[in-house]
């Protein structure tokens, strides 16, 4: 499995697109937030000569969805998600004018995953692990195959996500973290929201917030 970062929209948040050999592609928490960005997702794609096929969220703040339209609209992608996020998604809009953010809403969910479930194509298979506490249907996309973990803003480099949103918890987000994300392989990549990219080894000695 191969991984582009895109670092989209005013919160520099990461645009994930995962694919393999054949072409199989999968984008992951589209935030790609005017033309120049969605020019720059649609030309990495059309130049690798890939096939987006499926469209993931980890969770459905205004960030990590601002470029769900464009994906819909150019590849027919509508979003799968854990269904504790669907009330985040419908009120996506409430959200935006908080943040004075110019968004329209996105396409119908396609479908829920749940905890556990696998989705992909080709060589492309995810595990869903639930790990709620950034927000309620919070999930993280694992592959065990090459051992890495797209997180979502569950854990950061040196940090964790923040919990004061609508559906925050800061006592379950640590849980998820110690429980889900650090009973993981120690040297399983971590591909956050935002920020570098990290491990689990790292994080479980390095991180300030889970000692």
């Amino acid at each position: 499995m191969k991984i582009t970062q895109f670092c989209f929209g005013p919160f520099q948040e990461n645009t994930y697109l995962l694919y393999d050999d054949a072409g199989n592609a999968i984008i992951i928490d589209p935030g790609n937030a005017h033309s120049q960005e969605d020019d720059e997702l649609h030309q990495f794609i059309v130049n690798h000569h890939l096939r987006p096929q499926l469209l993931l969220l980890t969770h459905a703040h205004i960030d990590h969805i601002l470029g769900l339209n464009f994906c819909f609209q150019t590849w027919g992608l509508r979003p799968i998600m854990h269904s504790d996020e669907a009330f985040i998604y419908q009120n996506a809009s409430v959200s935006a004018l908080m943040w004075n953010i110019d968004y329209k809403p996105g396409p119908t969910i396609s479908k829920f995953i749940e905890d556990g479930e696998k989705i992909g194509l080709g060589g492309l298979l995810l595990t869903c692990l639930l790990a709620p506490g950034h927000s309620p249907g919070s999930i993280c996309f694992y592959h065990g195959a090459s051992g890495q973990l797209i997180g979502g803003d569950v854990l950061f480099y040196q940090s964790i996500g923040r919990t004061d949103l609508p559906g925050g918890n800061q006592t379950q987000l640590i849980s998820s973290i110690k429980d889900i994300i650090f009973k993981l392989p120690e040297h399983t990549v971590v591909w956050p929201g935002h920020g570098p990219k990290t491990s689990v080894k790292f994080e479980k000695l390095n991180n300030p917030f889970l000692s």
